[in-house]
């Protein structure tokens, strides 16, 4: 697997923007990402666990989940059975007052939040305010905007809270106080650590921002019964790919498909160059790799391979990479 640092310098020798950055390699690995972000790729496959807490109805995943993807849910706490996943209609069919209480049984998905808790619960102090995880993330903004309580008024209002200007890992405060509800919590560039936001330094967190994200992405689900007690509950899903932030980290592909996303990050810089005629050739590469893949079983949920494809074999591997040459037909 090719650090970022080994893949610019690649890029560099074999194309014809020998000026390639590092900020702007990040920006075409990020754009292929969004390529295989809807595939249940195996590669992917991740589960995490929280626990329920009486009387609660909602709970937010972690936003390392792919938003775009099913996940599944199972009590661990009674046999590790299965938690059906309904729409919400399920439940006030059944519970139109949403009062039964019990162990959960149901789960259903309700909406994706930017903030996987909202100010106005009891035990949080009413402020709000930001630190990052790096010293270095010296004053970055952060924009809040919601309804907040001024005097016997719920009014629609922002804020924007820099990180400290000496070390970021400094809580600030916000000046603005009464916070009922956040609607979005947003950064516009990009960080060395993520971003906390939270009611005192570390007290009650409402999200984070990871370092490449402009907003956090939080599945809001409910679960019914709502728990009447502490249930520990493991989630099955997708996770999103990494992007690099290190020049020692790796891609964040399985390495069957590793040359193809390769040849997808020439194909970016070539269209950008305006070299539509070696965009293509590398954009077809690129989609050749991932049908490989997928024709391998690398793809799905389990699934069985295809017949038949256990022959055919993988991928190129990234070592061949340089042979590709510039007499390639387009497809």
């Amino acid at each position: 697997m090719w650090s970022l640092s080994q893949l610019l310098t690649f890029l560099q020798k074999f194309c014809v923007d020998e000026s390639i950055t590092q900020a702007e390699l990040i920006e075409f690995i990020k754009l292929r990402y969004a390529r295989v972000y809807n595939r249940a790729l195996d590669f992917y496959k991740t589960e995490k666990t929280f626990a329920t807490v009486s009387g609660t109805k909602f709970y937010y995943l972690d936003p390392e989940f792919n938003v775009s993807l099913g996940v599944k849910f199972f009590n661990q706490t009674s046999d590790n059975y299965k938690i059906k996943v309904k729409d919400r209609e399920y439940i006030y069919d059944r519970d139109p007052n949403e009062s039964e209480t019990g162990t959960p049984r149901i789960a259903a998905y309700i909406e994706l939040s930017y903030v996987k808790r909202q100010p106005n619960e009891s035990s949080d102090a009413g402020t709000v305010g930001i630190k990052s995880t790096d010293s270095g993330d010296t004053g970055k903004a952060v924009t809040i905007s919601g309804l907040r309580t001024v005097g016997s008024n719920l009014i629609e209002d922002s804020e924007e809270i820099e990180t400290d200007g000496t070390a970021g890992t400094t809580f600030v405060a916000g000046t603005k106080t009464g916070w009922h509800t956040f609607r979005v919590v947003s950064k516009e560039e990009d960080t060395a650590g993520p971003i906390i936001v939270s009611d005192t330094d570390g007290g009650n967190v409402y999200a984070v921002l990871n370092p490449f994200g402009r907003r956090a992405e939080y599945q809001k689900w409910r679960l019914w019964p709502t728990a009447d007690a502490a249930e520990t509950i493991k989630v099955i899903g997708h996770r999103k790919p990494i992007v690099p932030q290190e020049n020692s980290a790796a891609l964040d592909v399985p390495t069957d498909i590793e040359a193809a996303f390769v040849h997808g990050l020439r194909s970016d810089i070539h269209d950008v160059n305006f070299d539509m005629i070696k965009s293509q050739k590398f954009e077809a590469l690129f989609e050749e790799g991932l049908q490989t893949a997928l024709e391998n079983s690398m793809w799905g949920d389990g699934q069985e391979l295809v017949e038949g494809s256990e022959s055919r074999g993988r991928y190129d591997p990234l070592s061949d990479l340089e042979e590709v040459d510039e007499d390639i037909e387009v497809l």
